[in-house]
């Protein structure tokens, strides 16, 4: 079977990848180890509850749509409904062990009101910093690919030099949760290109990443693109004038091509190419890639619903420390994210889901799975007073979890970190034919994981062609 390009990996950035060279007439084979495309996007359904594990929610701005964009760009845009978070609060945050709350409210001029009332003697800087914040949400995209990731100042720096006050240092911090990286290790613009968007508009979609994916699902049909599901990459083939030729699966199936583009976490990637292929240089910074935590999560349903779990999350901060990924996390001392699940009909109980970041090089902390369940519970319930007498069932999740799901071994939620010094691997790699593409490559989350994909595919498509058309949608 001979194809014009064979994508490995069909999380959202191959399906993209795969959807894009398709829509340009292009012959296209897309193989994934899991028996569905997009495992950790689409999530699970139990007993009538439907919960997200890798989309939750997202950010756009005014003037600057990029999921929308590239929705648009695939005429899906208009089968999704969305479901706006709560314009007065989409972020509830405590700190754990005191009783500090804060409500995020949408829009800048609001928050920038809001933080004012919290913390007057910080007037001044808070209109900065937010005004800074909303300048590059006006002028960068993480779909403009030329902007480095891993570049000073730091969000720590510019935090620090327009705050003394540690709390409030904490509470701007909080969403670096998004990307998984600390604030003195993460680029400021960077932080603003993601956070951003969310200071303005959250949002997510009706039925979740799963209704996102079974569109998807329907278009790689309609594109004719064939897929390989439940199909592990064995080997690419690179013949001796350094080209590949072809991709062999695990059960002996040979994908003939002279274009593969993988989807998945760099690291894997230096087992499925002869050892020669690239640089010892280059493999030694691939295999020391620094990873964005892990976590454990906590799916689960209630009789009543859970404070503030309507159409907002929460956000619940260690109170010793303003990082997220400390490498001396715990279930019970790390940063907590808690969502809602949703009913697949009205009469279910009421959903949620709780995950706690965990250092990626820690897999496994000490305990069976029923003693790390007990201890997420007991965390739920000194958050959520109402959680123990209505909890109805719950299950949970560890970093082994996600690592089953994601096919990156230490089951980091963002690949490889984007952070201050790291340079990560870039989609052109020295074999003619062989690309990449995803999160560890481009940006993190959703929109960093299709926008990496868009520029992998207008590689090989051609720039002026992609961004040309994919402007129009904006």
């Amino acid at each position: 079977m001979h194809y014009d390009a064979v994508v490995i990996g069909a999380g959202i950035s191959g399906i993209t990848v795969a959807l894009m060279l398709a829509k340009y007439g292009q012959r296209v084979a897309l193989v994934e180890k899991h028996h569905q495309i997009a495992p950790i996007v689409r999530g699970f359904t139990r007993k009538h509850h439907h919960f997200d594990t890798g989309f939750h929610y997202a950010g756009r701005c005014p003037n600057n749509d990029p999921l929308g964009a590239l929705l648009r760009y695939f005429s899906i845009a208009g089968k999704l409904q969305i479901e706006p978070y709560h314009a007065d609060c989409f972020d509830h945050v405590k700190i754990q062990n005191t009783p500090f709350t804060f409500d995020f409210p949408l829009g800048i001029p609001a928050i920038v009101q809001r933080l004012g009332e919290r913390f007057p003697h910080e007037t001044e800087g808070i209109r900065h910093y937010l005004a800074q914040i909303q300048r590059v949400c006006e002028q960068f995209s993480l779909v403009d690919y030329s902007i480095p990731l891993n570049q000073r100042p730091s969000l720590q720096e510019i935090l620090k030099e327009h705050f003394s006050d540690p709390l409030l240092i904490k509470l701007l911090s909080a969403h670096s949760l998004l990307y998984g990286t600390e604030p003195d290790e993460t680029s400021f613009l960077f932080h603003a290109m993601v956070v951003g968007p969310y200071y303005q508009e959250a949002y997510t979609f009706k039925g979740g990443g799963k209704a996102l994916v079974d569109l998807l699902q329907e278009k790689l049909e309609q594109l004719q693109v064939d897929q390989y599901l439940g199909s592990e990459v064995s080997t690419i083939e690179i013949d001796s004038s350094r080209r590949v030729t072809a991709v062999t699966l695990a059960n002996q199936t040979t994908l003939r091509t002279s274009c593969a583009v993988y989807c998945g976490h760099p690291k894997a990637l230096l087992q499925m190419v002869p050892p020669s292929t690239f640089r010892p240089a280059y493999g030694e910074r691939v295999a020391n890639l620094e990873e964005t935590p892990s976590a454990y999560a906590l799916y689960g349903v209630t009789r009543t619903p859970l404070e503030c779990l309507h159409a907002s999350n929460v956000i619940v901060l260690p109170e010793e420390r303003a990082e997220v990924t400390a490498s001396n996390s715990t279930i019970t001392s790390g940063v907590m994210y808690v969502t809602k699940g949703r009913a697949a009909d009205t009469t279910a109980p009421n959903g949620f889901s709780f995950f706690t970041l965990f250092p990626a090089s820690k897999i496994e902390e000490s305990g069976s799975k029923a003693e790390i369940t007990e201890r997420m519970k007991l965390r739920m319930a000194q958050t959520f007073p109402q959680f123990e007498q209505n909890l109805v069932w719950a299950e949970s999740a560890s970093p082994k979890t996600f690592a089953r799901y994601s096919y990156a071994s230490p089951g980091s939620l963002y690949g490889a970190k984007h952070c201050i010094g790291q340079t990560n691997p870039h989609p052109l790699t020295r074999v003619p034919g062989l690309l990449l593409a995803g999160q560890s490559v481009g940006a993190p989350g959703l929109i960093g994981a299709m926008a990496s994909a868009v520029h992998t595919a207008a590689l090989i498509i051609g720039q002026k062609t992609v961004y040309s058309e994919l402007s129009s949608c904006l």
